[in-house]
């Protein structure tokens, strides 16, 4: 959909989610506490699982125990910041998503926080699977909302 001439359609849309509310021409869509918790849990597993890796390193016979090591040692930093990352997302307070007449709010995820005006949006496209919907974000300016980054994600799309 285009979002200038579409966004007043887009915000008054009434999508029936338990997540979401409306408040007079703005939407807001809060975290799913069940799926961060789903999700917290799998990274706990996959860093326990890590962490035997790293254990059971020297009784393998079969494996490289210097390429074990760095595996288990990757998982437990990848996954390790995914459990933190769910924490914090677990108690935040504000809504994953805030759409108005002025334009988008995205909290989503650990590289976005950023409000998107609607004269930089393109288009807009929302995807679904089998229990999720994704709002897809066109920008005319994508530089411009990468350098408003400060993580490391921010870092890595400059240099790409």
């Amino acid at each position: 959909m285009s979002a200038n001439n579409n966004k007043n359609e887009f915000i008054n849309h009434k999508l029936k989610h338990k997540n979401m509310t409306i408040e007079m021409n703005e939407v807001k869509i809060k975290f799913s506490k069940f799926k961060i918790i789903l999700l917290e849990l799998g990274a706990l597993l996959l860093v326990a699982g890590s962490i035997w890796l790293l254990l059971i390193t020297d009784s393998q016979s079969n494996v490289d125990p210097t390429y074990m090591r760095l595996i288990a040692i990757a998982g437990i930093v990848l996954f390790g910041a995914g459990a933190i990352y769910e924490i914090k997302q677990l108690f935040d307070k504000k809504p994953g998503l805030v759409i108005n007449n002025d334009g988008i709010w995205d909290n989503t995820s650990a590289i976005s926080g950023c409000f998107i005006f609607w004269t930089d949006i393109k288009k807009l496209e929302i995807l679904k699977d089998k229990s999720n919907q994704y709002l897809l974000i066109h920008v005319k300016n994508p530089e411009e909302y990468i350098k408003k980054g400060s993580n490391g994600y921010k870092r890595y799309a400059e240099n790409e």
